[in-house]
């Protein structure tokens, strides 16, 4: 939290950008998903984060390994 907000959005934004380039599991963009939203989910600082999630999921232009990602990211903060 003591982070300043454009450099959190920043952070944010590249970790969602990430989901689904890498070639192993599990993945750590999920993993960083999860950590960056159990702090700020309940502190209403990442709104849009379940609704990116499921438009990952849901587009027809994302790629199996997007979408097995963003399912593993969606599982982790369902985890916490």
């Amino acid at each position: 939290m003591a982070i300043p907000d454009d450099v959190r959005t920043y952070i944010k934004a590249n970790i969602i950008g990430s989901l689904g380039t890498e070639g192993y599991r599990p993945s750590a963009a999920a993993q960083c998903t999860q950590y960056v939203a159990v702090i700020e989910l309940p502190r209403n600082l990442w709104p849009n984060l379940i609704q990116t999630l499921v438009e990952n999921v849901t587009n027809a232009n994302s790629t199996e390994m997007c979408k097995e990602a963003t399912l593993e990211a969606i599982g982790y903060i369902c985890q916490d």
